[in-house]
């Protein structure tokens, strides 16, 4: 999939305002995708700005530059960092530099469309997905979203309670200033027909997991559960349509099913049991036994036992015997 200017929306977002860069609030000890110097990108980017581009040029200008990196990532390639008053390049090591930006962009982003169109690409991505480390590389992308739906519900809990820091001149709100339905919604839009249907779970457990474990350290999101059931549900549909295509693909226990293990794993303590009632578990079933019994990321259809058995002795009453001392060094 190629990417051009196109493919970016420079339209102000739809509380009219223009989509640009807020002081995100990432926890580093959750996000580990994120590098140092992104960190830092929010809090110059505006000093940056100012003489320069203006907040639009830049922020599209970013986007365009981490979507045509996704499609086909080598070491030369090259994403802009704002680390200093003006951009600079730094040339990424590995992956996790292109979720860091991304992960950044997602509570930077104001336009719905931009944050589908990032969203689509981060679950088609040939720099993400061509060479998967295995289940790791789901559980990469499901922090990113799980980081940024923190970082946008924190930001309007503190709006809610008056505690939000005060903008800057030209400064619009983390979030681009979209509502917490807004930005949800557009995030979700973006799993569409262009990806797998188990990738789509990965954005959904990332959001509901990430509100979730905010509502467990005692934040009260009452005014968010309306959002959080509609996330329920389309979670356990997606899951539903998952286990169906693995089914069709006879890949139980192949990279889809194992995502579709991992998400359930993490999110199904945030299922309500309406909603739990409502996933098939006929299909299930098989796929969490492919998991964790013959995949590369379970038992491995137990090899481990062929050198167990060099160690197995048959006594004199006809017993096994595997005693320490048949052990082998």
């Amino acid at each position: 999939m190629e990417v051009n200017a196109c493919d970016v929306d420079p339209r102000v977002n739809v509380n009219g305002q223009s989509p640009s860069l807020a002081q995100p609030r990432l926890d580093a000890s959750r996000n580990q995708h994120q590098p140092s110097h992104l960190q830092h990108l929010h809090a110059h980017l505006l000093v940056a700005c100012r003489g320069l581009f203006g907040f639009n040029m830049v922020v599209d200008r970013l986007l365009s530059t981490l979507l045509r990196s996704l499609q086909t990532y080598t070491d030369q390639q090259d994403t802009p960092r704002y680390a200093s008053r003006v951009p600079i390049r730094i040339a990424p090591t590995n992956y996790h530099s292109l979720l860091g930006t991304a992960s950044s962009l997602l509570t930077t982003l104001g336009n719905p469309h931009n944050l589908s169109l990032l969203t689509s690409h981060l679950l088609t991505a040939p720099a993400l997905w061509d060479r998967p480390d295995g289940v790791r590389t789901p559980l990469r992308m499901l922090s990113v979203f799980h980081a940024a739906v923190t970082t946008i519900v924190n930001h309007h809990n503190d709006v809610r309670h008056n505690k939000a820091a005060k903008l800057a001149p030209g400064q619009t709100p983390i979030g681009g200033g979209l509502s917490l339905d807004e930005w949800v919604r557009a995030v979700v839009a973006g799993a569409d027909d262009r990806s797998r249907r188990w990738k789509h779970l990965v954005v959904l457990t990332g959001l509901l997991i990430g509100i979730g474990s905010l509502e467990e350290q005692g934040m009260d999101l009452y005014w968010a559960s309306a959002m959080r059931k509609r996330v329920e549900a389309a979670l356990v549909r997606a899951t539903n349509l998952a286990l169906v295509e693995v089914r069709e693909r006879s890949e139980a226990d192949g990279l889809g099913g194992q995502t579709i293990t991992l998400t359930l794993n993490h999110a199904f303590g945030c299922i309500g049991h309406v909603e739990r009632t409502q996933i098939d578990y006929d299909l299930l079933l098989p796929v969490l036994i492919g998991t964790a019994f013959y995949s590369n990321e379970g038992f491995q259809s137990a090899y481990f036992l062929g050198g167990l058995d060099l160690d197995v002795r048959t006594t004199q009453s006809g017993k096994l015997d595997w005693s320490v001392s048949g052990h082998r060094s």
